[in-house]
This record gives structure tokens, sequence and C-alpha cells, in this order.
């Protein structure tokens, strides 16, 4: 799966209105899907991995995540998704934590357009133990939206 994103994130003042760019995350990112029926459950899992990204010094690299609880529905394909170990994820002044990502996705057609939806939830990853408890950093729901 490939995803176009115009996403850029932005410095707040203390209204909470636009201060400024913070950083611009737009670009191309190329997703390998390996799933299979699962003939014990008759479940769909398999995983995630991230393939490759265009953007300028990106930490997002080496990412691989579990997928499971794949349903097909009338007009909609929806799983989750569970981050394996952690990644780099930059935070303010440049410096990077470790988290682990686990997100609900949604693929769905709305007045006969494509529409992928990406809802994550963000957790720090202690480096030593690999355990993982929520984060505090919050991301809004990514929305994708063909044109």
């Amino acid at each position: 799966m490939f995803v176009i994103a115009n996403e850029k994130m932005h410095e707040l003042n203390k209204k909470g209105e636009k201060a400024g760019l913070r950083k611009d995350f737009s670009g191309v990112g190329l997703f390998h899907y390996e799933l299979a029926k699962r003939l014990s459950s008759d479940e769909i899992t398999g995983l995630i991995r991230f393939i490759s990204v265009i953007l300028k010094n990106t930490p997002v690299k080496s990412i691989v995540s579990s997928v499971f609880n794949v349903k097909f529905l009338t007009n909609q394909l929806s799983w989750f998704e569970q981050q394996i170990l952690y990644r780099d994820q930059s935070g303010e002044d440049n410096k990077y934590q470790s988290v682990s990502l686990d997100s609900e996705n949604k693929i769905f057609l709305k007045n006969k357009k494509l529409i992928f939806e990406y809802d994550g939830k963000c957790f720090a990853v202690n480096l030593k133990t690999l355990s993982k408890k929520e984060s505090k950093s919050t991301f809004p729901k990514f929305i994708s939206k063909e044109k």
C-alpha cells in the first residue's frame, strides 16, 4: 500500500492557533502486508512492514507490526495493528523518544471515493525491558481520501 501524505506539525500559540511549522512529514510511504487465513481459528492475521519513505531525515525505519482482527464488511475492510519493538519518534528540541504505536485501521467507500483511516495510540517503551505504557503523546486520526 502506498500512502501519499500532506502531513504537517505546527507549533500552537496560547490560543491554540497555528503559530509556525514545526515539522513537515509530507511524502510517500510504502507498506508491505503479508496476511494468511489461520487454520486453527479461521482468522486472518499477519504482519505489515514499513518498506520505504520519501521524506528528508525521517527517523521512521525498520518498522514491523502484527495485523489481526481483520474484518470484511459491506464496503469496508478493517484491521488492528500492534507495533513490534519500537520506533524513534521525534519530539521537542529534536530529541527522539522510543515509542510503539497500536492502531485501528479502516478502508471504506464514501460517496464513491476510497478513504483510509488510521487511528493510532502511542505507548512509551522501556528500552531495558521493552515493556510498554501509555504515552502522554497523542496523535489525531490520520485520514487519507481519494481525490
